[in-house]
Order: structure tokens, then C-alpha cells, then sequence
């Protein structure tokens, strides 16, 4: 790996760290740059930069690697039994939660996507 490359991925995973840290924080994405000194088109810009680097790097595990994707069918559990009101669906490292708000056509749309690339 060159130096260049070696740069890109360290610049990558400090921006996913502050994507990460954003996220946990629970701030708006306006008081998080407020509070750590960026704008919030450069943390807006970082943000898409590490979702393309991780698409991209899912896509070329999946080109190198061909697995089969085993999807699992999920059966409602009795009222009595539930105890979380979300569904986690992790596939690859990319995780999608799932609550009764969750909007059905988003939900749709990403299973969409999801079948494209596998």
C-alpha cells in the first residue's frame, strides 16, 4: 500500500470516528461542528466520503469474496415475550434498525438496495 492510500484510509477512519462520535453524542449535527470547531458542510462532506468508502469497500468484499447471503425468516414472537420494540438486521457490518415509527416506504426502498448489491 502507498503512502497516498495509507493517508486516505487514516483520514477515513478519524471522519468515521467523528461520525461515530456525532452520533453517540446525541447532538444536532449543528451544535456537534458549534462544539468542535467545524463547519458543517466539511462534517457533511467527511460523512459522505466514509458512507461511499464503506459501500465501496462492501462491494469489493462481496466481487472478491462471493458468498451467499443467508437470510433468515423472522417470525413475530407472542406480545408476552417481546421485549424490545426494535428489530437490528446486521448484514456485513452494516446494521438497520427497525421500530413501529420507521416509515415502510424508506424500509422498502433500503431492502431494494440491499438486494441489488448482494
Amino acid at each position: 500500500m502507498d503512502v497516498q492510500k495509507i493517508a486516505v484510509q487514516f483520514r477515513l477512519n478519524e471522519w468515521a470516528e467523528l461520525v461515530r462520535e456525532r452520533a453517540s453524542s446525541g447532538q444536532s449535527v449543528k451544535a456537534f461542528c458549534n462544539e468542535n470547531g467545524i463547519s458543517e458542510s466539511t462534517y457533511y462532506h467527511r460523512l459522505r466520503r466514509v458512507r461511499l468508502a464503506a459501500c465501496t469497500e462492501i462491494i469489493e468484499r462481496q466481487r472478491s469474496e462471493p458468498q451467499a447471503i443467508n437470510w433468515a425468516q423472522v417470525t413475530e414472537m407472542p406480545t408476552s415475550v417481546t421485549s424490545r420494540e426494535t428489530l437490528t438486521i446486521e448484514i456485513s457490518g452494516c446494521k438497520i434498525e427497525v421500530t413501529q415509527n420507521t416509515d415502510a416506504e424508506l424500509l422498502a426502498k433500503t431492502c431494494r438496495i440491499l438486494r441489488s448489491i448482494c
